[in-house]
Formats: structure tokens, C-alpha cells, sequence
């Protein structure tokens, strides 16, 4: 099997059809909620007048090579995600 014919049959069995990445904006946020404060929340939330320097908002979909997308949706859950199911002649699925 020549490299090429290996690299062909690892894509092929790879469940990850593509990946895909936007940028919709950039965000600022209070420096409190980047780290550890020693303020009581309510105080901060109500007295803070700092901003952070601009960070991308990046939205990223894995597209699996069966039909399903997963994308990030990480309201205050790290790590939680989404999935869309497109079904033939059906109405896709989203499962948030």
C-alpha cells in the first residue's frame, strides 16, 4: 500500500467529515469573570467599570461524516454542545 493509498483509507474511516470555523464578532467582558475576585459578586456586578481588550467569538461545527453536526453551545456550561440531525425527507433534529 503506497502512502497515499494509506492517507486515502485513514480519511475514510476518520468520522469527521470536515470542520468548519466562524468568527461572528469579538466580545469584551468584566476582568472579573476571566478570574478569581475577592469582591462579593453582587458588588462587582453592580460597581465594575473595567473591560477587557476585545476576544474573538469563534463558533465552530464538526460535521460527522454520517450526517450529524456538533457545535459548541456553551452558554455557562463549559464544554457543552449541540447537535443537528438531518434526516432525508424529514425536518432536521436540533438537540440543544
Amino acid at each position: 500500500m503506497t502512502h497515499t493509498e494509506a492517507h486515502a483509507e485513514a480519511r475514510a474511516m476518520d468520522p469527521i467529515a470536515r470542520v468548519s470555523m466562524i468568527s461572528p464578532g469579538s466580545v469584551s467582558i468584566h476582568p472579573e469573570h476571566v478570574g478569581p475576585t475577592s469582591k462579593p459578586l453582587r458588588l462587582w456586578l453592580l460597581t465594575s467599570r473595567r473591560w477587557t481588550e476585545p476576544n474573538p467569538i469563534n463558533v465552530y461545527g464538526i460535521e460527522h461524516r454520517e450526517g450529524l453536526v456538533l457545535f459548541p453551545t456553551p452558554r455557562h456550561t463549559p464544554g457543552s454542545q449541540s447537535m443537528l440531525v438531518r434526516r432525508p425527507g424529514r425536518v432536521p433534529l436540533l438537540l440543544v
